[in-house]
């Protein structure tokens, strides 16, 4: 008898995966005027946070490196905009890494350096649990001292805001609502931003909200 041969046949199996992108909403760091004025002198006091009850850690330590997004500086990218905040403190030409919330300081991070959360560009209040991009680093910063890398255009009393030589100078351009603007430093209850065509200016912080992936 002529024996037949066995066919075995196994299903293929897709798995599909959906990445969610935080919805939570953070004001920045400064808290910003209602109106345009006049900058004041007044700087900002960088916290120590020595109540244990304010320290509040994000999560669970984070084993992976986060990926860093290509030409950062000059590129307007969702990546950028939805992924990474800054270190700046507008008291201090630096912000101190930590290794714990109020813990030792272990490094030094000239204002600007490009930090990353454990989650989408979430800032909470308190102390932050952050990696340092330039130095592969995990560490802690105190949440008044991050900002995000771009902010959009966002005036409640019209369609547009200005962008300003100085604060509460004279006027380079009108910025309609829903533009993107990188974060290039603060001055009181003024945001200094960087347009997609390069040009540099101050926006009122009051006209200033998250980007649009939030």
């Amino acid at each position: 008898m002529q024996s037949r041969p066995w066919i075995w046949i196994v299903p293929g199996i897709i798995v599909a995966s959906q990445l969610a992108c935080s919805q939570r909403l953070t004001p920045l760091s400064s808290q910003p005027s209602t109106t345009e004025s006049t900058p004041t002198s007044t700087a900002t006091k960088k916290s120590t946070a020595t109540d244990s009850s304010q320290v509040k850690p994000i999560g669970i330590a984070q084993t992976r490196t986060p990926q860093t997004s290509p030409s950062p500086q000059d590129s307007f990218d969702t990546f950028d905009a939805c992924m990474n905040v800054f270190a700046y403190d507008l008291a201090d030409t630096s912000v101190n890494l930590r290794d714990q919330p109020d813990g030792k300081v272990i490094a030094n991070l000239p204002n600007l350096s490009r930090l990353q959360t454990e989650g989408p560009a979430y800032v909470e209040p308190g102390w932050n649990r952050v990696f340092d991009v330039g130095s592969k680093t995990w560490g802690y910063v105190w949440g008044e001292l991050i900002y995000r890398t771009y902010y959009q255009v966002q005036d409640p009393q019209d369609t547009f805001a200005n962008l300003r030589q100085v604060p509460n100078g004279e006027i380079i351009t009108a910025v309609p609502n829903g533009t993107h603007v990188q974060f290039k430093g603060v001055d009181s209850d003024w945001t200094q931003v960087r347009l997609r065509d390069g040009r540099t200016g101050y926006i009122s912080s009051s006209r200033l909200g998250l980007p649009s992936c939030f």
